[in-house]
């Protein structure tokens, strides 16, 4: 893991360009979006496989690199998955701007369905495997699972948020007498996600919504970009040091606390980076390929984590976590290269 965490740092700092005079303008388009995408999904990966490798009964040694991985991986929170919900909030937006009431009614069968079906597959695949693994699941998990409310062994909470999210800005973005302006209907969009994670938290645990605000910060950056850019300009530096200062305030607040003002975390965390990609650019293929095919990367990378690490009840994996990672990760990168044949397209 801390070989795999390097060659991430690697990868990015190899691909990582400055722009010492001025701005870069295509700070939000789809290669560096990709790209951020790509670096988030990496470290999707770590924070998953992990438990399984700790699980396994391996022991990671107590010199300063795995002490140093270990602290990482541990404060590794739900903002790995921000900027995911960010860039979807923005490119919603975006495209309602640019094709408007037409793409709206898009929504439901584009983004929500077709994000289900293609979900769906692999949840069958998984249910599969729980099945010959004789995994402890019932019936009503089984069935709840196809529409991501309960998992089978594959991530889940995900999908079924940025559904919800998708469905959300249908609602309020679908034509009616009643609003007349982008202005009430992006504030319709943020009352109701805000709804929503109230009723999610009696339901569930709190990293089912605790990121869902940062859908609603992508419609909002998008609305007011043409206002919002001249200022991020103007006061770049100033700005950057009051992200940061908010960043460290607001993750040093106690455990117990933090599902009250997580979201604000989160949406600071997706501005600061947002800043950062104004100067920085990471141009980068292989990230930028992660960012593009980031759904199968997300949905399917658990498969050959549950495969490999029931081998000899988990055994393989204690005596060869190296192996076992990338082993993991190349599978994964094949079902990523090869899901463009089963993907289903509405």
């Amino acid at each position: 893991m801390i070989l795999f965490f390097l060659l991430l740092i690697v990868l990015i700092l190899s691909g990582v360009r400055l722009c010492c005079k001025g701005f870069y303008s295509d700070y939000l388009s789809f290669d560096t979006t990709n790209a951020i995408k790509g670096v988030f999904i990496c470290l999707v990966f770590i924070s998953h496989i992990t438990p399984y490798i700790l699980n396994s009964g391996y022991q990671f040694d107590d010199g300063i690199w795995s002490r140093l991985f270990l602290f990482f991986r541990g404060q590794i929170g739900q903002w790995i998955v921000a900027m995911f919900l960010f860039y979807s909030g923005y490119g919603i937006m975006e495209s309602i701007k640019k094709k408007g009431l037409q793409y709206v009614i898009s929504i439901p069968r584009k983004r929500v369905l077709t994000t289900l079906v293609n979900f769906d597959v692999a949840v069958a695949l998984y249910a599969v495997i729980a099945l010959i693994l004789h995994k402890d699941y019932s019936l009503k998990e089984y069935l709840l699972s196809f529409i991501g409310w309960e998992d089978v062994g594959n991530s889940n909470w995900y999908i079924f948020v940025i559904m919800l999210c998708y469905l959300i800005a249908y609602i309020c973005f679908r034509k009616h007498t009643y609003i007349h302006t982008y202005a009430k209907q992006v504030a319709l969009c943020i009352v109701l996600l805000i709804l929503s994670i109230l009723a999610l938290s009696f339901v569930k645990p709190g990293w089912w919504y605790d990121t869902m605000l940062c859908f609603g910060l992508g419609i909002i950056f998008s609305s007011l970009r043409e206002r919002l850019e001249p200022v991020m300009k103007r006061y770049y530096f100033l700005i950057l040091l009051i992200l940061l200062v908010l960043l460290i305030a607001l993750g040093s607040i106690p455990y117990y606390m933090k599902g009250l003002v997580y979201n604000a975390y989160c949406i600071v965390f997706c501005l600061l980076v947002v800043m950062l990609t104004m100067k920085f650019k990471i141009n980068n293929t292989p990230l930028i390929w992660a960012g593009k095919h980031l759904f199968p990367l997300y949905i399917y990378q658990r498969v050959p984590m549950i495969i490999l690490s029931s081998i000899y009840g988990g055994a393989f994996v204690a005596s060869y976590p190296v192996l076992y990672t990338f082993a993991c990760l190349l599978i994964t990168l094949l079902f990523a290269h090869f899901y463009k044949y089963w993907a289903v397209k509405l």
